[in-house]
Formats: C-alpha cells, structure tokens, sequence
C-alpha cells in the first residue's frame, strides 16, 4: 500500500469517526430532551407531596420511609392527574429521613417513561 492510498483510507475513516460522534450527540440531545419533560412531572409530583405531608403531617422516623401514591394525593384533592403529551402516567414520592433531613425522590411511569428506580409496589 502507498501513502497516497494510505492518506485515503485515513481520511475515509476520519470521517466516518466524526460522523458516529456527531450522530451520537444528537441522539443524546434528543434523548435528553425529551427526559427533561418527564423529569418536570417528577418535580410537580414531588411539590405536591410535599405540600400534602405537611398539611398531614406524614413524617417517617429515621432510617424509615414512607410511600405516598398519587392515587392518595388524587384523593384528597391535591393533583388531578399526571398526564404528558395525552399520556396518563402513574406514580409515588418515596419519603425518607436520612439522618439530616428529609428527602422526597419522585418515581414515575408513563407508557413511554420510567423513572429509574421506579418498584411496582402493591398498594
């Protein structure tokens, strides 16, 4: 193989290298995006629980936790319904003290989005 094939074949791949990493961006991007929505449900199901544990006050003890459904936040009349592009989503706020403070981490499930971490549990 001479250089001049050589220097062609770099090039080809050069290319081809830069074209993956871009394509990997955007698939990122998109992705991200679209994560993003759903992240902002985890945070109004997250606000609203935290205004219903107050108005009940449902503190667990240390090293406890406590589910709240949104079926019980429905209940009571704090959200009507969790809902993402005509897609109805389901979920509860795991609530726990962590020896400082208490911590609210929202759990959701649409048809097209789960929280990381997100247990069916039986209710």
């Amino acid at each position: 193989m001479d250089l001049k094939q050589m220097k062609r074949i770099s090039i080809i791949w050069g290319v081809l290298l830069l074209l993956i990493v871009i394509g990997l961006t955007i698939v990122g991007f998109v992705y991200k995006s679209k994560a993003s929505s759903y992240k902002q449900l985890e945070n109004d199901l997250v606000s609203v629980t935290e205004k219903y544990v107050e108005a009940k006050f449902l503190y667990p003890s240390e090293n406890q936790s406590i589910n709240i459904y949104l079926s019980e936040l429905q209940e009571d009349g704090y959200i009507e319904s969790l809902k993402k592009d005509n897609d109805e989503c389901d979920g509860y706020v795991k609530l726990y003290h962590d020896g400082f403070a208490y911590q609210f981490k929202g759990y959701i499930t649409c048809p097209k989005y789960t929280t990381q971490g997100y247990e069916k549990l039986g209710r």
